[in-house]
């Protein structure tokens, strides 16, 4: 007889062989719930969803996500490294280069009326850059690591700048990454790049790949000199085309800091 293995014990079997077998029984069913229902469906956030999956009530699922008691940190470091073992393998493999990702984005939410009595927590105002103006929703910071056509995420966390800045967020996940040993970039636009996350990606052997602002002061062959001045006086042949969604940098050694400093 042919034996059938249903997609939750492929996802108890994967929680097992990847470091997550520390979870206790009921954090891994219904974490099991939510990824056989994200996977099927797509993962609309609702709790009825989920549980249209297990055999437990979507309140039982909600109190889980709320008040679940399960090592949030250590989840997060395990998938972490399995994330980077999977690119070290590809890279390996392929002979192509790793990309590390960084960019923040809004989940956009309903604005709540007035008369709500439990209005969506940590929503806000924040600008989105889709659609030109301020929206109501939580922002979130992300990062994906890339080679080849594979492409993972590596963290997504909610910000809050009450508590943290981006920039700290970003520093923070530095410090997670081990040393690259093969060719590795990392990407991200011009609100990430300053002196302090470039220096802490170089320490990481990382090649950096970040736009600048036309305010920024840059200080080639130890001369001070504002980029756009430095740019609009230097020929083309001092420049270097690097191929990533359309990406052109300075292919020169620059040190930079900002026009306020």
């Amino acid at each position: 007889m042919e034996n059938i293995i249903t997609p939750k014990e492929k996802i108890n079997k994967f929680l097992y062989e990847n470091g997550f077998d520390f979870l206790n029984s009921v954090a891994q069913r219904r974490i099991a719930d939510i990824i056989e229902a994200s996977g099927t469906k797509g993962n609309t956030g609702k709790t009825s969803d989920y549980a249209e999956y297990s055999e437990v009530h979507r309140t039982t699922i909600g109190h889980f996500l709320k008040n679940g008691k399960w090592n949030e940190a250590k989840v997060s470091k395990a998938h972490r490294q399995n994330v980077l073992k999977s690119m070290k393998e590809t890279s390996e493999k392929s002979g192509s280069p790793i990309y590390l990702k960084i960019n923040d984005t809004i989940s956009e939410k309903k604005q709540p009326s007035s008369k709500a009595q439990r209005p969506t927590e940590g929503t806000g105002w924040h600008y989105s850059h889709l659609s030109g103006g301020y929206v109501f929703g939580h922002q979130i910071f992300a990062s994906t690591v890339s080679c080849g056509d594979l492409s993972l995420c590596y963290e997504l966390s909610r910000y809050d700048k009450a508590k943290r800045s981006k920039i700290e967020m970003t520093l923070d996940l530095i410090v997670s990454l081990p040393a690259a040993v093969t060719e590795t970039y990392a990407l991200f636009d011009s609100w990430y790049t300053n002196a302090k996350t470039v220096s802490a990606f170089r320490a990481k052997n990382y090649t950096v790949i970040g736009t600048l602002k036309t305010n920024r002061i840059i200080y080639p062959d130890e001369k001070r000199i504002p980029i756009s001045e430095f740019a609009a006086n230097t020929s083309i042949d001092k420049f270097r085309l690097v191929s990533e969604q359309s990406r052109e940098v300075l292919g020169v050694p620059l040190r930079w800091k900002s026009q306020q400093d």
